[in-house]
């Protein structure tokens, strides 16, 4: 069995904060399903932002998932998530109900569009995670979420989510949205919000196997 982590923190317009974390258990013997169409709009939208380059392979990966998903919310639990529901039922609980509710509720989002900085901030505390052995909004250097938005010029509006676990980040972008284990299921929230349209992922391993990720949320910046 393989275990997969996730935290989340949000910076609302206010700058309070909330930290919120969940588990959950797979089995590493099942394959992961990847859906068999491909969506060269989303990847040719993604690919003109002129910070895409970047990123590394698994995060121009989870960059594509991300705003397909946020493109139709419907079609991604069609093509992505009930495929690993069926694959995984251990999976296909309550979480999995209300976010089909939540899905299909939604309706197409804005894309997102990536912001250097917060690339950047995303990239470090994502390799600051894998350093630490562990997911953590607190670096190494006791530096906080609000404090490194603050030193990026993030003024308001934004969020973090962190996650540990396999490699396919398809798989993990699903796990966030199942958000199994999180009682306000907050890492969903973050990835349905309208507002959240500037992005920056990190996402980085030793082993190849186990993935710290990081995902930073904030809204336009005026």
């Amino acid at each position: 069995m393989k275990q997969f982590l996730f935290l989340l923190f949000l910076l609302p317009l206010v700058l309070t904060a909330q930290t919120q974390i969940g588990s959950v258990e797979i089995s590493s013997v099942k394959a992961i399903p990847i859906p068999r169409s491909f969506d060269k709009q989303i990847d040719s939208i993604n690919r003109s932002n002129t910070y895409y380059n970047l990123l590394n392979s698994s995060e121009k990966e989870l960059f594509y998932w991300m705003n397909y998903s946020r493109n139709n919310p419907k079609q991604f639990w069609d093509s992505c998530v009930l495929p690993m529901l069926k694959q995984f039922p251990n999976l296909n609980g309550s979480n999995a109900k209300s976010l089909e509710r939540d899905l299909a509720a939604s309706g197409p989002l804005p894309l997102y569009s990536l912001n250097k900085s917060l690339i950047g901030t995303a990239q470090n505390h994502a390799l600051d995670n894998l350093n630490q052995g562990r997911i953590n909004h607190q670096s190494a250097d006791g530096k906080r979420f609000d404090q490194r938005m603050k030193e990026i010029m993030i003024k308001r509006c934004a969020s973090e989510n962190l996650a540990s676990g396999p490699s396919n980040m398809l798989f993990s972008l699903v796990l966030l949205y199942l958000d199994i284990g999180v009682a306000d299921t907050g890492h969903r929230k973050c990835l349905l919000t309208p507002s959240f349209t500037e992005l920056g992922l990190g996402a980085r391993t030793k082993t190849g196997e186990t993935f710290y990720v990081c995902q930073d949320f904030a809204c336009y910046q005026q």
